[in-house]
């Protein structure tokens, strides 16, 4: 970041110098600079508002990456239990065990 800073303030120090060496004596040239300098330094400052905001949209998507995985996580073990808990209805219902075996209803 401050390396492109300092690369504007470099071009525009390197355009000083050509208008001072061009310059007859007025005003005209160093407001010029001044302008240049300004627009470097708003130039430089929308770019570091457009980083911060790239930075907080990348943190808000990799937030609602991870709720969207816990959620996910949770979802899974519910339907984990869920499949468990109609598998051993079902046992009970057939009277077997989950292997096939006897649950105590004998003939």
């Amino acid at each position: 970041m401050m390396l492109g800073q300092n690369q504007g303030l470099q071009k525009v120090d390197e355009k000083e110098e050509e208008s001072d060496d061009k310059s007859d004596g007025e005003g005209k040239d160093k407001d010029t600079v001044a302008e240049l300098r300004a627009l470097v330094t708003e130039k430089d400052e929308a770019i570091a508002d457009a980083f911060a905001e790239k930075k907080t949209a990348i943190a808000e998507r990799d937030k609602a990456i991870e709720d969207g995985k816990r959620m996910l996580g949770e979802k899974n073990r519910v339907i984990d239990r869920l499949k468990l808990q109609l598998r051993n209805d079902g046992a009970d219902f057939l009277g077997v065990g989950l292997n096939g075996g006897s649950r105590g209803k004998r003939d």
